[in-house]
């Protein structure tokens, strides 16, 4: 069987070991792949995330960080949502062959994946987390020894949101908890199929970790979640190129990572505790 081969560089903007067979899911055995028809993220895709939070009392300390990672996982979580709505609109309409969207939809992953690990643990630092306030969150999914300082955090965090998904006053909260638990449960698998990967030499990394990517596939789809993005968020710089099956300009990727950091830096929106929705007390 002909290999389908890419350089997560290609996916990413990143480095990856020499070579990847397959895709990263053939490489990793992350996870089985997407059905046929995949389900839309069971958490409100928005600026203010639907997510239990418990802010310390230092937390203003730390939104602004909580703010850009948040922003940054928002953005690739709606690139990969673009693609589970792409692949539904060809079954459905199209009749084409689908394998180009779940190429797509797997590569999108891999980068949704890691801003996720860095949105939860910037979390766990506006929580008041000693360990996770230690970490440089733009080195988790680059630096080995940093992302696996991370990994027991994430695991110990899915453990305690699994016990306390229960308890809840309102379904507001209820709704909090069990997105919280969704969240780092996805976390938790994820970033042990990343430090398995990596100690095998299969390791995938972002260096532009600032930046949505358009990673090939459902091309309409991809455009089509830009009209419902937060007015703030437009003026970002995206990775935008092709089939997505060509290796990335890693430089040029990187300096897109350089742009959006500095446009964030000038928001003062970010600031503001951007969970305010669903923030309760201790």
């Amino acid at each position: 069987m002909k290999s389908r081969r890419f350089v997560l560089a290609g996916a990413v903007g990143l480095a990856m070991a020499p070579v990847l067979p397959a895709s990263l899911a053939e490489a990793t055995r992350r996870s089985p792949r997407p059905t046929a028809t995949p389900s839309p993220a069971p958490y409100r895709l928005e600026p203010e995330l639907g997510v239990h939070f418990v802010p310390a009392a230092d937390a203003a300390a730390h939104y602004r960080e909580l703010n850009i990672w948040l922003r940054v996982f928002n953005l690739r979580e709606r690139h990969y949502q673009a693609q589970v709505m792409g692949l539904k609109y060809r079954q459905r309409y199209e009749f084409d062959s689908v394998t180009p969207i779940l190429d797509a939809l797997d590569r999108h992953h891999v980068v949704r994946n890691i801003a996720l690990l860095r949105f939860l643990l910037a979390v766990l630092k506006a929580e008041g987390n000693a360990e996770a306030r230690s970490l440089d969150l733009e080195q988790v999914g680059v630096d080995a020894a940093v992302t696996e300082q991370a990994r027991p955090l994430i695991r110990a965090e899915q453990a305690r949101a699994k016990e306390r998904v229960g308890r809840y006053a309102d379904e507001r909260e209820q709704s909090a908890r069990q997105a919280r638990l969704t969240l780092f449960t996805d976390a938790n698998a994820y970033i042990g199929e990343w430090v398995r990967a990596s100690r095998a030499g299969l390791q995938f990394t972002d260096y532009a970790p600032y930046v949505p990517f358009f990673l090939g596939g459902h091309y309409q789809a991809a455009v089509y979640i830009w009209y419902g993005l937060d007015p703030e968020d437009k003026p970002l710089k995206t990775y935008w190129r092709g089939s997505g099956t060509d290796p990335v300009d890693v430089v040029e990727a990187m300096e897109l990572s350089k742009v959006n950091k500095a446009y964030f830096d000038g928001l003062a929106s970010l600031d503001d505790n951007p969970l305010f929705r669903t923030t309760y007390a201790a």
